[in-house]
């Protein structure tokens, strides 16, 4: 619970700290659970709906970090939205927003610098930098939801099974 003027906050039972670094507390799967495997183009929406990520109401978001189980080493691009889009991604075909969608993008993180580890490889960027604050859904609750939609930006081929997973690393404000 969230107490006046107290810089403390319990979320998903860590202690967050205003000033101190916040981590998505779990490797969220994005996208492909709910697509079918296969080769994508570029620009082509990984999956059809977007998923949810729980974060800090405000803070700065410093870095991301992308798990490439699938072990393709291409380009994507990791949409965050303020808002659930209306529209649903058709899967393996052109990523599109609607004009009030776009309006509602809180940022876009591209992930082209790979490390390989043989069985899977990483992509981090850092430093981004982008502050942000947003409104909470109910009084005193420390945590905000946005939507992660998934775009490919090279030629990736991905099973169902190789869900594309990533963390985000927030300054909390």
């Amino acid at each position: 619970a969230l107490i006046s003027g107290d810089p403390l906050n319990i979320i998903n039972n860590e202690l967050v700290v205003k000033g101190e670094l916040f981590t998505t507390t779990s490797l969220v799967p994005i996208g492909v659970d709910n697509a079918a495997a296969g080769a994508y183009a570029n620009l082509d929406a990984i999956g059809t709906v977007a998923t949810p990520l729980w974060i800090p109401k405000a803070g700065v978001i410093q870095s991301a970090t992308y798990y490439d189980v699938a072990d393709q080493g291409q380009p994507v691009t990791l949409w965050l939205l303020r808002a659930l889009p209306a529209t649903t991604q058709t899967d393996n075909s052109a990523f599109a927003l609607t004009d009030t969608e776009l309006r509602t993008v809180l940022t876009a993180i591209y992930f082209s610098a790979f490390e390989d580890a043989a069985n899977g490889q990483i992509a981090e960027v850092s430093p981004i930098g982008k502050a942000y604050k947003l409104p909470l859904p109910e009084p005193g609750d420390p945590l905000v939801r946005v939507w992660a939609f998934l775009q490919s930006r090279g030629t990736p081929t991905i099973a169902v099974t190789s869900s594309p997973v990533f963390t985000l690393d927030i300054l909390v404000e």
